[in-house]
């Protein structure tokens, strides 16, 4: 095939496209704090209460919610109070400079919440997070790939034959839908992570739910969400937070019942926690600790624990919002000593590799005896982006697929390498014949597959044990 080699002019407007399109990236919000802040600390309160009218408790309340967030992140950026209406707060990341991080409170915000201590700390744990997160760079990263990939898309259009200016128009469009994807998804993750920070600084898990509610409620339109928010609708937030909050609740219920060996107690509230939050990591970790003192097998008690290490993973509730939480680690560390009492001693060795903490792994060996082993440390400590999901069919064959809804039909779980192999459970029975199915791997629609074996290109795989 021949191609042909684009002219100057056109590489020109391939230029001018992508110059653009960072045009459009530069009309985001300026990252740096206004001239209307000043520095704010202990000892200064009495001077914004003369000059800007704010209460002392609501002052003392404010570097409390800071000093309380700050000490459990181990971040101390510099606080700022700001002579602003808007309900607003701001992290403000510039490395360079010579204050490099800071987190901007509006005294609208102030005024908003009045003094619920609980709801600042949502508002501040979340500009807690941009900085932990590293937002600023990896958004700027992300705005930066898409751009190229944007322009680069342009140009070959151009050399096609499309038109230049519509197309360019176009190559916008794109690029400010994408980096406004970018945004919203960060906002979610400085939600999720927010969240957690406030709950391990002991604040009420409430609090992000009564202000994104009160502030929805506050507004005399209701927006529609658009691809061109920087922010996730104030609905979708007040609804996840109040799952969040519902899920913290289940896990100090449960967290009691078991540190009073209360089984019966224990079995009630995970039944209720699982029906209204399948996905919670702490819901399956108390599932794995209820069947074990309940006397159940083994491999039911470790099954639990690999649906809680997974959900912990990310698979379930955000990861975010969970990580900071007790039963995170110990679900880690149960499933290993689980998976030893089984006999499982290649997936015990892969799930000891994922132990964060030295003092975990000397647990497991005081609770298991078992010393004769030495952990290398493993280069791959992301989780795949698209799981592989496996089942055991019967006594020797294994099913294997990458589309998700033949693994929800068939009660398969996804493919770890501390995850043995387990048949599905109450799924329906495999297709008739081979088992095997036929996949289309644009849409993932598979189909039981009855004829000859197909092209090894389109098969699903499946392999012999």
């Amino acid at each position: 095939m021949a191609f042909t080699r684009p002219s100057a002019i056109q590489m020109r407007l391939a230029v001018l496209t992508s110059l653009a399109v960072f045009a459009a990236l530069l009309a985001t919000p300026a990252h740096a704090v206004p001239s209307n802040c000043r520095a704010m600390d202990a000892g200064n309160h009495k001077s914004f209460e003369s000059a800007w009218g704010i209460p002392l408790a609501w002052l003392a309340m404010t570097q409390d919610v800071y000093q309380r967030i700050s000490v459990g992140i181990g971040l101390v950026p510099a606080l700022h109070l700001c002579n602003d209406p808007a309900i607003n707060a701001v992290a403000v990341d510039t490395p360079g400079e010579r204050v490099p991080r800071v987190i901007a409170v509006n005294t609208g915000l102030l005024t908003f919440v009045g003094g619920d201590a609980d709801q600042l700390a949502a508002v501040m744990g979340h500009e807690f997070a941009h900085l932990s997160l590293r937002h600023r760079a990896r958004k700027t990263a992300a705005y930066e790939a898409h751009a190229h990939e944007v322009a680069r898309d342009w140009a070959r259009a151009v050399v096609r034959g499309s038109r230049e200016g519509e197309t360019a128009l176009r190559a916008q469009f794109e690029m400010v839908t994408r980096a406004r994807s970018v945004d919203r998804d960060a906002e979610r993750e400085a939600d999720d992570k927010g969240f957690s920070l406030a709950v391990s600084a002991g604040f009420n898990p409430a609090g992000a739910r009564k202000f994104y509610q009160k502030w929805f409620q506050t507004q005399e339109t209701r927006k529609v969400a658009s691809y061109l928010d920087t922010h996730p609708g104030l609905g979708e937030r007040s609804g996840y937070s109040a799952r969040l909050e519902r899920n913290e609740a289940f896990r100090l219920d449960a967290e009691r019942a078991f540190t009073a060996r209360d089984s019966r107690r224990l079995g009630n509230v995970v039944e209720r926690w699982i029906a209204e939050v399948p996905d919670s990591g702490a819901a399956a970790y108390y599932a794995g600790m209820y069947l074990l003192m309940t006397g159940k097998r083994q491999s039911l008690v470790s099954e639990a624990l690999e649906d809680a290490v997974t959900f912990f993973d990310g698979e379930g509730l955000s990861r975010l919002s969970q990580e900071d939480q007790y039963e995170a680690r110990m679900a880690a560390l149960s499933l290993c000593v689980s998976l030893h009492k089984e006999g499982k001693r290649q997936p015990t060795l892969n799930c000891l590799q994922r132990l964060r903490h030295p003092e975990d792994v000397e647990q497991f060996r005081v609770a298991t005896g078992w010393r004769d082993f030495i952990l290398v440390p493993s280069r791959n400590e992301g989780v795949s982006a698209r799981p592989l999901f496996a089942s055991q069919e019967g006594d020797r064959e294994v099913f294997m697929t990458n589309c998700s809804h033949v693994a929800r039909e068939r009660g398969m779980k996804d493919v770890r390498s501390w995850r043995g192999m387990r048949e599905g459970r109450g799924a329906a029975s495999p297709a008739s014949g081979s088992g095997m199915m036929l996949c289309n791997p644009r849409t993932c629609d598979c189909e039981p597959y009855e004829g000859a074996d197909p092209e090894p290109a389109v098969r699903a795989p499946r392999f012999e044990r």
